[in-house]
């Protein structure tokens, strides 16, 4: 998967169970590190990330647009990026097409993030917890085996890659920019209180899927990460 930070928590907690066979490397790569990076090599393409860009939700209309990179009042930064989430809803009825300086934004970011960050395998055991409001964070493809259960594959669902998270909301989270839209996606832009989850999209009411996202998908018209121009490693477990 890309870089993200889409992810309604503060912080977020991996804790590796079991490993896969080949792939599943964590990534992780500094937000702040990233954007001052393209400053220095695209800084007309840095204007268009503090831009609201729609992506899905699972809340109001199915829709919300926010900037990937913000700053709050305080002078803190923030970011809302998650590829797919943004690559989807371009298939959704009455959403602005990307522009092409915005899809090389984007594509930018991930190209960064592989420079400067850092890819691990999290063991059986080690804890990480992440600012999901400065880290992105990713992995890549691993191998699966659909087999049946009890068939005794090293990548099967009973022994294959596990990863479990958790949520967090710390007591000195930061606040957040207050519009209508970080207030209706996180449930409150107040530091330091429980936020974000899906409690706010249950408030908002839970959205089904746009149907023709579901037939954009079942007719071959969209294809994972299609509407960007660059291909990055770990993307498919077999190249």
């Amino acid at each position: 998967a890309r870089v993200s930070a889409f992810i309604r928590c503060d912080v977020i907690s991996l804790l590796g169970v079991r490993t896969a066979s080949v792939g599943g490397a964590a990534r992780v790569a500094s937000a702040v590190s990233i954007h001052d990076e393209m400053m220095d090599r695209a800084p007309m393409l840095v204007k268009k990330l503090y831009q609201p860009i729609e992506r899905i939700w699972e809340g109001g209309s199915g829709v919300i647009a926010l900037p990937i990179w913000a700053v709050t009042d305080e002078g803190k930064f923030t970011t809302q990026l998650s590829p797919s989430y943004i690559e989807n809803a371009q298939y959704v009825d009455g959403v602005r097409k990307l522009q092409e300086d915005e899809v090389e934004a984007i594509d930018l970011v991930e190209e960064i993030g592989l420079e400067l960050g850092h890819e691990f395998i999290q063991q059986p055991g080690q804890l990480t917890f992440l600012n999901n409001h400065v880290v992105y964070h990713g992995r890549t493809a691993w191998k699966f085996d659909e087999a049946r259960p009890g068939a005794g594959s090293r990548d099967d669902i009973d022994h294959g890659r596990l990863l479990l998270r958790a949520w967090l909301s710390p007591f000195n989270s930061r606040s957040l920019p207050d519009t209508p839209e970080f207030r209706e996606m996180w449930g409150s832009v107040q530091p330091g209180v429980p936020r974000g989850g899906l409690e706010p999209a249950l408030k908002a009411g839970i959205k089904e899927k746009p149907p023709e996202l579901v037939k954009a998908y079942a007719s071959g018209k969209a294809d994972y990460y299609g509407i960007y121009k660059r291909k990055f490693a770990g993307e498919d477990v077999n190249l």
